[in-house]
C-alpha cells in the first residue's frame, strides 16, 4: 500500500527558522503536498504570532483554519496565512471551520465564538458556569454544536459537555462527571459523537447527546484522549496519551503503539479507516520536541518519521479530504 497524495499541514509551538524559541519565533506550521513525503514550513514571524499554532483544520487543498493563543489564522491559497482579530482577551484552544463562512472556536474562561461570514465579524459567548476551560468543539451547521472542557476548582477538575441549538446564545449541560477535562469532541452527524477526556475517557451517543454512554475503562493517571478523528459511524482514531486509540464499531476501543514513541501524543488525522497520522511532543532532555508518526494500516505496522524544517513540539495535524 502507499500513501495518497493529500495536501496536510501540522501545527505546533513557536519556534525560530533554527528550531530554536526566543528571537525571531513564530507559530510553527508545517505543510505537505506529497502525502508526507516532504515538508515545508509555511508562514513567517511577519505574518504569524509569537505563540504556538494550537489547532489547525484543513477544508480542502487551497482553504485552512487555525487557532493561536488569541488569533484566528486562515490561508486561502494552502500557503500564505493572514491573522483575524478576535473580540475577546481571553485565551483560544481550538477552531472548528464547518466551512469557510461559519467558524466555531473555544477556548478559556468558558469563551465560544462564532462567525458566519468567514471571521470578518464575531459573536462572543460564554458556557452558564464560571472557572471553565474548553477545549473541545463540534457542530453541524450554524446553530448546533457542542462544546467539551472542565470546571477547574482548588481542588478538583470536573470534565462537561455542552450544546447549543440555537447558535450559542443559550447552552444545555449534557453530560458532567470524571476527574479531567473533556479535550476533544467529534462526530458523524448531529447524533452520532464521541467526546476524549482526561484518565483514558471516552464517552459516545447515538442521539445527539441527550444520552452519552462510557466507552473506555477509567484511569486515575494521566492518559488523556486529546484528539478523536471520524472516519464514519463505527470507525475512529483517538490520539491519545500512550499512543493511538481505535474503534471499529464505534463503542469498543484498542491501544496501538505507535513508532516512534512519543512523550505524548496531541494530534490525530484518518484519511481513510487505514492511513493514520498523529502528532505530539517527546521530551528529549530537558526540551521538548516533536514527533511524527504515520501508519498505512491502521496501526499494525508505522512507516520512518519524515524529514521535517524545524522539530518543536507537534500539537494538531490535518489533511485535505
Amino acid at each position: 500500500m502507499t500513501a495518497g497524495a493529500a495536501p496536510a499541514w501540522i501545527s505546533g509551538e513557536a519556534v525560530n527558522d533554527s528550531g530554536e524559541s526566543g528571537d525571531g519565533s513564530y507559530g510553527t506550521i508545517l505543510s505537505t503536498s506529497d502525502g508526507g513525503k516532504t515538508w515545508v514550513r509555511q508562514g513567517s514571524k511577519d505574518t504569524l504570532p509569537d505563540s504556538a499554532v494550537r489547532s489547525i483544520v484543513a477544508l480542502d487543498a487551497n482553504h485552512v483554519w487555525a487557532v493561536a493563543a488569541h488569533t484566528v489564522l486562515s490561508t486561502s491559497d494552502g500557503q500564505n496565512w493572514r491573522q483575524h482579530s478576535v473580540p475577546t482577551t481571553a485565551e483560544l484552544v481550538t477552531v472548528y471551520p464547518l466551512s469557510n463562512e461559519i467558524l466555531w472556536v473555544v477556548g478559556y474562561e468558558g469563551t465560544v465564538l462564532r462567525s458566519t461570514d468567514g471571521a470578518t465579524s464575531w459573536e462572543v459567548f460564554q458556557v452558564p458556569v464560571q472557572d471553565v476551560q474548553l477545549q473541545g468543539v463540534y457542530s453541524v451547521d450554524g446553530q448546533t454544536a457542542w462544546v467539551g472542557g472542565g470546571m477547574i476548582t482548588d481542588t478538583e477538575t470536573t470534565g462537561i459537555v455542552w450544546k447549543t441549538d440555537d447558535g450559542g446564545k443559550s447552552w444545555t449541560e449534557q453530560y458532567r462527571g470524571g476527574p479531567k477535562l473533556f479535550e476533544t469532541i467529534r462526530g458523524v452527524d448531529g447524533e452520532t459523537l464521541w467526546a476524549g477526556a482526561g484518565a483514558n475517557r471516552i464517552i459516545g451517543t447515538t442521539d445527539g447527546g441527550n444520552t452519552w454512554q462510557l466507552q473506555t475503562e477509567p484511569m486515575t493517571q494521566l492518559a488523556d484522549v486529546n484528539g478523536l478523528s471520524v472516519v464514519d459511524r463505527n470507525t475512529v482514531f483517538g490520539a491519545w496519551d500512550f499512543g493511538m486509540y481505535l474503534t471499529t464499531d464505534g463503542k469498543t476501543w484498542t491501544h496501538k503503539e505507535p513508532s516512534p514513541f512519543a512523550t505524548f501524543y496531541l494530534g490525530v488525522d484518518a484519511i481513510d479507516d487505514q492511513e493514520v497520522w498523529l502528532v505530539g511532543p517527546i521530551q528529549s532532555g530537558p526540551d521538548l520536541s516533536g514527533v511524527v508518526a504515520h501508519t498505512l494500516d491502521a496501526g499494525q505496522t508505522w512507516e520512518d518519521p519524515p524529514v521535517l524544517p524545524v522539530n518543536p513540539e507537534f500539537l494538531s495535524v490535518s489533511f485535505a479530504k
